[in-house]
């Protein structure tokens, strides 16, 4: 049964409809990504600038 499954997948049979919505839609995902992704990188940076400022601090 997985084998007829697989063999129904095949690429060349495959005919989609894309939507043309989803060019913006791929777009947004892609901008909320790399948002996203940016915020998480500063808030990490800024917890560990807070973390070596203290082990610093410590030190004197």
């Amino acid at each position: 049964m997985f084998f007829e499954t697989l063999s129904s997948l095949d690429a060349s049979t495959v005919v989609a409809y894309l939507d043309p919505g989803l060019g913006s839609m791929q777009l947004q995902i892609v901008v909320a990504g790399i948002l996203s992704f940016g915020f998480f990188v500063k808030s990490h940076l800024v917890q560990v600038k807070y973390k070596i400022g203290r082990i610093l601090k410590r030190k004197d």
